[in-house]
């Protein structure tokens, strides 16, 4: 969680989760989820 001097940012991945294992595989030409 955010504490002070320390702020953070969380997201919902599953919406990312095609984007997101394409890249790990090493194929750079996937594009960015808008």
């Amino acid at each position: 969680c955010a504490q002070p001097h320390n702020p953070s940012l969380y997201t919902n991945i599953f919406e990312y989760t095609d984007w997101i294992q394409n890249i790990i595989a090493g194929n750079l030409a996937a594009t960015c989820p808008p």
